[in-house]
């Protein structure tokens, strides 16, 4: 049911907007969104940096939070302790458990955790690669780039080629002359495109063996699969 937090609510004085912006917007580098006009009348303000949207209210009986509280995830852990430091915001040290953090808080001493943001140990585009071993890379290089492939790089019996920043590695091996080729692909590899009736037509010139004609699908796609010199397939589709 519930797959996301939409924002955060924190307190404040009433009139307090001003320190709040100078707070979120100059020391935390949110950026203030306007908030719609039935909600304006009320005061407070909302801010936005990333996925990250903090509102902020004021309440007569104002009463800061020192236990519930916010964790903020940051990209850059030391740059943001450092601009807080420098802005003259504590900064306190807790005990460590997974990723670096630290608390500060607000104008208003609402309390506030800052994260240092995961990553991963490699760009997630580079986590799953598909290659293909091949029998003649030049001639399965000149059969990518024909479909709209770039060549990200080319190194003696090694190829990267690219669609849209996903990459699809060739590598020649020479065991595989006179191997038949198989009568239907073993491997699909799907393309999303915007427009899969001119990718048809691209691919009509050059003659690649069609493993099944441009047809709208029972599963929502309109799409065509054809074979590449080595027999793996190349399946191009759009929604429709």
């Amino acid at each position: 049911m519930v797959h996301a937090i939409d924002h955060i609510q924190l307190a404040m004085p009433l009139g307090g907007e001003d320190v709040a912006r100078r707070f979120w917007v100059g020391v935390m580098g949110f950026v203030e969104v306007p908030k719609p006009e039935v909600l304006a009348v009320r005061g407070g303000c909302w801010f936005v940096s990333g996925g990250a949207h903090i509102h902020v209210g004021g309440e007569k009986a104002f009463v800061r939070a020192q236990k519930a509280h916010p964790a903020l995830a940051v990209a850059d852990f030391e740059k943001c302790k450092q601009k807080l430091t420098s802005s003259g915001w504590p900064v306190t040290f807790g005990e460590e458990h997974g990723a670096r953090r630290f608390h500060t808080q607000d104008p208003f001493g609402n309390r506030i955790e800052i994260v240092e943001e995961a990553r991963p140990f490699v760009p997630a585009r580079e986590q799953l690669v598909v290659e293909f071993d091949v029998r003649a890379l030049g001639r399965s290089v000149s059969f990518y780039e024909s479909l709209g492939f770039a060549v990200k790089r080319r190194e003696g019996d090694f190829a990267e080629v690219t669609w849209e920043g996903v990459e699809l590695y060739l590598a020649e091996h020479a065991a595989l002359i006179g191997v038949p080729l198989p009568a239907r692909p073993l491997v699909n590899v799907r393309v999303m495109v915007p427009d899969v009736d001119a990718r048809w037509r691209l691919a009509q010139p050059f003659g690649a063996r069609v493993v099944a004609p441009i047809d709208d699908r029972h599963y929502g796609l309109r799409d065509f699969t054809i074979a590449d010199p080595d027999g793996y397939g190349l399946r191009f589709a759009s929604p429709r």
